[in-house]
């Protein structure tokens, strides 16, 4: 019965061994130190605030959207009137470009908050979204923000390591408590 521990026990070294890929050549991103991340958010904040004064080409540059001249008007009447509402028709774009609006003054204006407010949580989801699309758009916005040392993509490799680790020592118990049943 030792042996069959120390069977079990060499086993589980190995999958711990080659199911995480940050002990291979392969895997994780390199690790990025304070100073290094600390530069990075610097030259990403002056890419950000570089074409602070021009929507068009913020949008552009940022996260290589190309706004149309509506848009770029309600982008200037937004500027003028923060409490605008807009009444034009169906499917012009009118919520798209309002949440993009509000990613350039989140980002180019300190100590910003924004509140999603819809009359139903899908077209809330849907506002979010069209932010959380902008910033996996731009690596500019990411670095701002500092995802850099841990990606989720990275997170999401972990997770599936983890995940075949938990198959893995099942199985090795399984079978453990199979040939215990077998051996009584």
């Amino acid at each position: 019965m030792g042996l069959l521990r120390l069977v079990c026990f060499f086993m589980l070294c190995l999958c711990l061994l080659f199911s995480f890929p940050c002990w291979g050549s392969s895997g994780l991103a390199e690790r990025v130190s304070a100073g290094q991340r600390l530069k990075l958010q610097n030259v990403a904040e002056v890419e950000v605030k570089r074409y602070a004064h021009d929507h068009a080409l913020w949008h552009k540059h940022i996260h290589n959207v190309e706004l149309d001249p509506v848009q770029i008007l309600k982008c200037l009447e937004m500027d003028k009137y923060p409490n605008t509402i807009d009444y034009s028709c169906r499917r012009t774009g009118k919520t798209a470009i309002k949440e993009l609006y509000e990613l350039k003054q989140n980002s180019c204006n300190a100590d910003q908050e924004l509140g999603i407010v819809a009359p139903r949580e899908a077209q809330s989801l849907v506002n979010l979204s069209y932010h959380l699309e902008a910033i996996d758009r731009s690596e500019i916005l990411s670095s701002y923000i500092g995802f850099l040392s841990f990606t989720a993509k990275a997170m999401s490799e972990v997770s599936m390591h983890l995940l075949l680790m938990t198959v893995v020592f099942n199985v090795v118990f399984l079978a453990i408590a199979a040939v215990q049943g077998t051996m009584r």
